[in-house]
């Protein structure tokens, strides 16, 4: 089913929603889902299914990630940092986004996990104002945000 989804659908987004689901929880493999893509759509869905990630656990995290990558910007997902745990993404090596939805932050245990992580990735930044802006400008998101 996730092979012909990825060759068939015309939208990149679903199909691999779908395939970042699947690995996740361990439904499936890459190599098996691959092992099925042969004839018409197959070198798409190959292409598709390289972008696939076991680390993803939503859509959101999924749309990030291939709207970063169709922006030419550099991003890790799943990374694991130091006294704060797994992050959604890592951008360029040193913007984190956290993607998650209102109910994963809904109880006040979760809330108060959040708002340590927070602090920790705060405290462990070294950037300065002029270093972020310096970085933004050589990574070209001024010119993007602003349409220019």
């Amino acid at each position: 089913m996730l092979a012909r989804y990825l060759r068939c659908d015309p939208t990149p987004e679903a199909p691999l929603m779908a395939c970042d689901a699947a690995l996740h929880q361990e439904h499936t493999s890459r190599e098996a889902v691959a092992s099925l893509l042969r004839g018409p759509g197959s070198k798409q869905a190959l292409r598709r299914l390289a972008m696939a990630s076991p680390r993803a656990r939503s859509p959101l995290e999924t749309m990030a990630r291939l709207q970063l990558y169709d922006a030419g910007i550099p991003f890790e997902d799943g990374v694991d940092i130091r006294h704060v745990g797994e992050v959604d993404l890592l951008v360029a090596g040193w913007l984190v986004l956290e993607l998650d939805g209102y109910s994963y932050h809904e109880d006040e245990y979760q809330f108060g996990l959040d708002r340590r992580r927070d602090r920790e990735l705060t405290r462990q930044a070294t950037a300065s104002p002029d270093s972020l802006a310096k970085m933004s400008r050589q990574a070209g998101l001024g010119r993007r945000f602003r349409g220019s």
